[in-house]
């Protein structure tokens, strides 16, 4: 009896965590040292600052020409598939949008 009571309260101990849990925005201005995303008009190249990988992906922009599915939206505003209500805001598709780090020191 005793031991289902107590899986009974860790059950009810967790439920009430994911019930009760709040969303705390954070917001992030500096840092940022890469622009890796496409926009406006011109070369892929022109538009940003350093690929996103070795194969000189980058992401792109819902405004540049051309560019029909797979975009990131102008509005900068990503909203969560899985949690209702988290969202997040890209920073600026023309200036520096990454916090980029490399391993060499």
């Amino acid at each position: 009896m005793l031991k289902k009571l107590l899986l009974l309260s860790a059950f009810l101990w967790f439920t009430s965590l994911t019930i009760f849990a709040q969303l705390i925005p954070v917001t992030i201005n500096t840092g940022f040292n890469k622009d890796l995303i496409v926009n406006g008009s011109g070369t892929a190249g022109t538009s940003v600052t350093s690929a996103f990988d070795a194969s000189n992906f980058a992401f792109v922009a819902q405004d540049y020409p051309g560019v029909s599915t797979c975009f990131l939206p102008n509005s900068g505003i990503l909203n969560s598939a899985l949690t209702a209500g988290l969202s997040f805001k890209l920073a600026s598709y023309s200036a520096n949008n990454c916090f980029h780090v490399t391993t060499a020191t």
